[in-house]
């Protein structure tokens, strides 16, 4: 039993390992708004109708 126990104990450590190294070596991604993307609300551009929110539990 002491041997399964072992054996668990090292195949998760090497896959936390492993996930461990692969997130901290994955570049990291630019937190910005692409080109052309709307940041001010404009009243009436929008759908015409409703939106079926209002009927959500």
């Amino acid at each position: 039993m002491t041997a399964l126990w072992r054996r668990a104990t090292i195949t998760l450590m090497s896959v936390l390992a492993l996930m461990t190294a692969g997130l901290a070596s994955s570049p990291s991604a630019p937190a910005a708004p692409e080109e052309g993307f709307q940041t001010s609300l404009v009243i009436g551009d929008g759908p015409d109708g409703p939106s079926g929110f209002r009927n959500s539990p």
